[in-house]
C-alpha cells in the first residue's frame, strides 16, 4: 500500500479541461461614451439603467475561457453566446459565435460580445466553448429591471 501511495504522489496532475471560466458585463453609457465597471457582481445596480446615472441601452459582455496553464490549445476554438430576454417567450438578442483570440500565459483568453437594446428586461446568457474535447457550457443572468 505504501508503494502505491508513493507512486501516485509523484504523478503529474492531469491537465484541466478547457472551460468557460465566467462572464463580465459592462454597460455602455450613451451620454459619455464610456463603459461602466463590471456589473456581474453589482447586479443590484441594474435597475433603471436606461434613465439613471448609467444611461445605458447596450451592454458589452466578456466571456472568459480557461484552457489551463501550459495546456494545448484546441485547433480553432470558438465561443458561442446566446442572449435572450427571460421567460418562455423570451426575445433573442444575440446568437453569435466568435473565434478565440490569443491566449495568455496563464491559459486564459477573453471573447467580447455586444448586446443592443438592453436595460429593462432580465437577460439569460449561455456561453458554449466549441472545438474543445468536450463542449463546455455556462449560464448566467443579467437582472435588468425598470421601476414603474
Amino acid at each position: 500500500m505504501l508503494a502505491v501511495a508513493l507512486a501516485t504522489s509523484g504523478a503529474a496532475a492531469a491537465p484541466s479541461q478547457p472551460r468557460i471560466a465566467g462572464f463580465k458585463a459592462f454597460l455602455f453609457n450613451s451620454e459619455t461614451g464610456t463603459l461602466s465597471k463590471d456589473m456581474m457582481p453589482n447586479q443590484s445596480e441594474l435597475g433603471n439603467v436606461v434613465a439613471g446615472d448609467l444611461a445605458s441601452v447596450s451592454t458589452f459582455v466578456v466571456v472568459t475561457v480557461s484552457f489551463g496553464p501550459q495546456a494545448a490549445i484546441p485547433d480553432r476554438p470558438r465561443v458561442r453566446l446566446l442572449a435572450r430576454t427571460e421567460g418562455r417567450r423570451g426575445r433573442l438578442l444575440l446568437d453569435r459565435t466568435s473565434r478565440v483570440g490569443p491566449v495568455a500565459r496563464d491559459g486564459t483568453t477573453h471573447v467580447g460580445f455586444w448586446l443592443d437594446d438592453t436595460g429593462c428586461e432580465t437577460i439569460d446568457l449561455q456561453a458554449t466553448l466549441i472545438g474543445a474535447t468536450a463542449p463546455a457550457r455556462v449560464n448566467e443572468t443579467l437582472s435588468f429591471h425598470c421601476y414603474e
